[in-house]
């Protein structure tokens, strides 16, 4: 048996399964017989039809229209039979007959109502069961989009009709400094001449709006987008999507400085290389050997510019491809000398003194970004030095890491220039009289240093002039494979 809890009449609150139900039916009618026969002995009345009449509304409660109906009729004839004068299946009398319809006609009718009760119960409880099984869709719908949102990286507001706010995400808390309650909040927390026109848009627009702007209290570039939610006439509120771009921004400043510095340092030698061919190509150039010469270093001079250039580039390509370097172990006393000899022979270009340890261990790196960084270092130093200053360059050992500084006797620089060098594009004021440059070759020093896991860094040297120097951590190694590298270095020097 189901027992349930209802707001509809006792009668219906519970209901028999169908085959208890017509066994109560079969039962109801007899019993209720026997207690009519009982009570008129005991009386020396006639109840009539009464305890029947309660067996067949108590089989109408528990087990719907169809028992009722059984339990009715089988209640009729068992009182035909047994409680009529004369008993039988045909009834003569007309109180007979009325007191038999009546009896008939009311069970029929209480069934009809109790199994419309029970079906309009039945269809109240659908109903309920509907509406509580969408309104937990909707807490877990609510709940879902609500973890979305408070998990998106950019600011999210949802505000309706009026521009109250009904949901803002923790990430739009945190780019505008705190919650607001109207969007008219949102656009005080904006650099904008045209608040007033804007707030309008955004509440009673009808197209997305797609805007930058900048905090007021901090240089942060926001990119705001609205879109309305519903018709143009029917408008239910707004969905307002803000974006931190400021990064973005940036880089596309330093995007476009970059092609303009780019053109001009690719116009430059390649014009001087162009010139100098065509001169020397000329087949009615009477040029001296001296002139013809210093054309040619010319030429010579301005294509190593452009190759330094180009492979700057490339290796600037390769790691904002998120290209590895690789990591290998080195040997820095080795690779260093190796570079400053290959790039700069005896008698071509400042003198350059190298010292460096023997015996240091191998470091964790890349040897030809290694060897990149060295000439853009020293290649540094010798543009900004005096003509004939030496250029020093050391190799000694640290605290799980070797070190490479590289030192000149040059103009210097400030403790706010050394913060600024290895940016790219950076050049001083005095550097850029001193001589041409892209200002990309110790940005390409940083990017590969912290590649290999290094550091990098530049600061005045004492005396004057400035020191460069990068740091890379030592190659892990066990006891074993350490003796066998001390004893290959040791060879090798």
């Amino acid at each position: 048996m189901h027992v349930g809890r209802s707001t509809l009449p006792d009668a219906v609150r519970y209901r028999l399964t169908l085959p208890a139900a017509i066994v109560v039916a079969l039962g109801a009618p007899i019993i209720a017989a026997f207690v009519t026969s009982a009570v008129n002995q005991l009386t020396g009345g006639d109840v009539g039809f009464l305890p029947s009449l309660v067996a067949v509304l108590l089989v109408a409660g528990l087990g719907g229209l169809w028992p009722t109906i059984l339990a009715t009729l089988l209640s009729a004839g068992l009182g035909a039979f047994l409680f009529l004068d004369p008993p039988g299946p045909v009834v003569d009398a007309p109180a007979d007959q009325w007191q038999l319809f009546l009896f008939v006609a009311t069970g029929l009718v209480a069934g009809a109502l109790i199994e419309s009760l029970h079906r309009a119960r039945w269809r109240v409880e659908r109903a309920r069961d509907a509406q509580r099984a969408a309104r937990r869709a909707e807490h877990v719908i609510r709940a879902d989009l609500e973890s979305i949102v408070a998990a998106i990286g950019d600011g999210i507001i949802v505000a309706d009709a009026t521009g109250s706010v009904r949901l803002m995400n923790e990430a739009a808390t945190r780019l505008l400094g705190a919650p607001m309650e109207h969007v008219a909040q949102l656009l005080q927390s904006l650099m904008t001449d045209d608040e007033g026109r804007v707030t309008e848009d955004l509440i009673r627009g009808s197209e997305p709006i797609h805007r930058d702007f900048r905090l007021r209290d901090r240089a942060t570039q926001v990119e705001l987008s609205s879109f309305p939610i519903g018709e143009a006439e029917k408008r239910t509120g707004m969905v307002v999507l803000l974006r931190d771009v400021t990064a973005a921004r940036k880089r596309d400043l330093l995007r476009e400085a970059f092609l303009s510095l780019l053109s001009h340092e690719l116009r430059t030698p390649i014009t001087a290389i162009y010139g100098g061919a065509s001169v020397l190509g000329r087949s009615d150039a009477s040029l001296d050997p001296a002139t013809r010469s210093e054309i040619l270093k010319d030429v010579v001079e301005e294509a190593n510019r452009l190759e330094r250039l180009v492979e700057d580039l490339l290796v600037l390509a390769r790691l904002d491809e998120g290209v590895d370097v690789g990591q290998e172990p080195a040997l820095l006393q080795h690779l260093v000398p190796t570079v400053i000899n290959r790039d700069w022979p005896d008698g071509e270009g400042p003198p350059i003194r190298v010292e460096a340890n023997a015996g240091l261990p191998p470091v964790s790196g890349d040897e030809t970004s290694i060897q990149q960084v060295v000439h853009n270092l020293v290649s540094n130093a010798a543009k900004y030095s005096p003509t004939g200053a030496e250029v020093e360059v050391k190799v000694e050992g640290g605290e799980d890491e070797v070190l490479v500084r590289v030192l000149d006797r040059g103009r210097g620089l400030s403790a706010a220039e050394a913060s600024h060098v290895f940016e790219p594009f950076y050049r001083s004021e005095a550097a850029k009289r001193m001589a041409a440059g892209a200002g990309i070759g110790l940005f390409v020093c940083r990017r590969l240093v912290e590649a290999m896991g290094g550091r990098i860094w530049a600061e005045p040297r004492a005396g004057g002039g400035s020191v460069f120097a990068f740091a890379l951590s030592t190659w892990p190694m066990d006891p074993e494979e350490a003796e066998e590298t001390s004893v290959a270095v040791a060879d090798a020097s």
